[in-house]
């Protein structure tokens, strides 16, 4: 180890010693550190020691330890039982042992991100790296010092379950409520009890049946129930449209009188008010055709430090998606890539993300076209990376010849045809077109439809 590396070699004598001396401080040191925090190895190993025979449940003292440390052949590279009671003469108290944990895990950070710092200059001077890959890693590298946990990488059976038991005691607290985002439609949120941090949601639908209507619904309905912000990356179509949509469904405004400036004073107001409430949201779009899933991470992650953090994100759509050129000519291995990468980026910002996908013509040529997973354009590593796959349906469409009446609202199904932890099923909606509007058949069109 390099001795010029911060550290500080008294406060880390001052922890160890402190565990000693009561079982608050070995619990919290346990709970709380790992031994990859220790600049000296020697701490690394002692501490090791400790923390095996805490997790055991075995008598954590000088003899224990030292017996461990033999039973290791590791008693000459830490000292022994003098250099162990040299760290308990050290400190006279287990009171102070919060201080001290502070102290090492600040001087820990600062060696990683001098760590990270290096191996970002190394791989910036490096000819052979490509740029897209160096700017992920270096945002991605940052990002993980900015949140360095307290912990091993791996975490013990007891963690785990007292972590599923507070989420257990938390569901019975909320029982009947949603434990993730809403949806805006209830008959959707009960069967997912909302979206959840950490999903890949995938919802796919033929072209004009209403993807991108259901998803500014789903993104208006969530920015309203949270602080949060809501990232909406659009590929084919401009901010600008996107926001008249939304005022269009949020006052209930044809969208042919948005666009021609047809407009009543009624619907001043009702545009007054829509405006109004999607201004105390925190909706942030981006419009451009041409962004990889990389860069999408890299923009996540920025917005995900600002204000109350990222809640959602919505992409339209995943086909669309640039992939980087070492799969060039492989679009089986791109869409596997893309969809790996939005799944990852799922887990570590500990966000629901929706990405819109087409859905094969295959669908069209059967007489049946209700459709299912394999309908899924390269359906393989989609299926494969998803939480849940839902895909829009209009049955009112299968055996139509004629004009479909726009005015009308229309019969919509929404067939979860995978939900990784939950049940799969049809949701019934109706779909008014002119305010791209989806509202759920049972109880939410009684209240709203006009």
């Amino acid at each position: 180890m390099n001795p010029g590396l911060p550290n500080n070699i008294e406060a880390e004598k001052s922890l160890l010693g402190s565990i000693f001396w009561s079982s608050y401080a070995l619990q919290r040191a346990c709970e709380e550190l790992s031994s990859e925090v220790f600049f000296l190895d020697s701490h690394a190993k002692i501490f090791e020691c400790i923390a095996e025979l805490y997790n055991k449940h075995q008598p954590v003292d000088i003899s224990t330890v030292v017996s461990l440390m033999v039973e290791r052949n590791i008693v000459n590279l830490t000292g022994g039982v003098e250099y162990l009671n040299e760290l308990v003469d050290s400190v006279a108290t287990g009171a102070n042992i919060d201080y001290y944990i502070d102290k090492v895990l600040e001087k820990y950070t600062l060696r990683k991100m001098i760590e990270v710092a290096t191996s970002i200059v190394s791989m910036a001077n490096d000819p052979s790296s490509n740029l897209e890959d160096a700017v992920e890693y270096a945002e991605k590298s940052i990002l993980n010092v900015s949140k360095t946990r307290r912990g091993t990488e791996f975490r013990t059976v007891t963690e785990v379950l007292n972590s599923a038991r507070e989420n257990i005691d938390n569901i019975v607290k909320n029982k009947g409520k949603l434990t993730g985002l809403t949806s805006g439609l209830t008959d959707l949120d009960r069967i997912t009890t909302g979206f959840q941090p950490t999903q890949l949601i995938i919802l796919a639908a033929r072209p004009a049946v209403g993807k991108t209507a259901f998803a500014l619904n789903v993104a208006t309905a969530a920015a309203k129930s949270t602080k949060k912000n809501i990232a909406i990356f659009s590929l084919e179509m401009p901010a600008e449209q996107l926001i008249m949509r939304m005022i269009s469904s949020l006052g209930q405004i044809d969208a042919m009188k948005l666009q021609k400036g047809n407009l009543e004073t009624d619907d001043y107001r009702k545009i007054n008010e829509a405006i109004s409430q999607l201004a105390d949201t925190n909706i942030y779009f981006h419009d451009g055709s041409a962004i990889t899933a990389s860069e999408i991470q890299a923009k996540c992650r920025r917005l995900a430090t600002q204000g109350e953090g990222l809640g959602l994100v919505i992409i339209d759509y995943l086909q669309l998606i640039s992939s980087s050129s070492k799969y060039s000519g492989s679009r089986q291995q791109e869409v596997s890539e893309i969809s790996r990468k939005l799944k990852t980026m799922a887990l570590e910002l500990e966000v629901p993300v929706i990405a819109l996908s087409q859905l094969s013509r295959d669908v069209e040529k059967r007489e049946d076209k209700r459709p299912v997973l394999s309908d899924l354009r390269e359906s393989g590593a989609i299926e494969q990376d998803a939480d849940i796959v839902a895909a829009l349906h209009a049955p009112s469409q299968d055996n139509s010849t004629g004009v479909i009446d726009n005015s009308l609202p229309v019969p919509i199904q929404l067939i979860i045809l995978k939900h990784r932890n939950g049940q799969t099923g049809t949701v019934d909606m109706l779909f008014k077109k002119r305010t791209s509007t989806f509202l759920s058949l049972k109880k939410d069109s009684e209240n709203n439809e006009k």
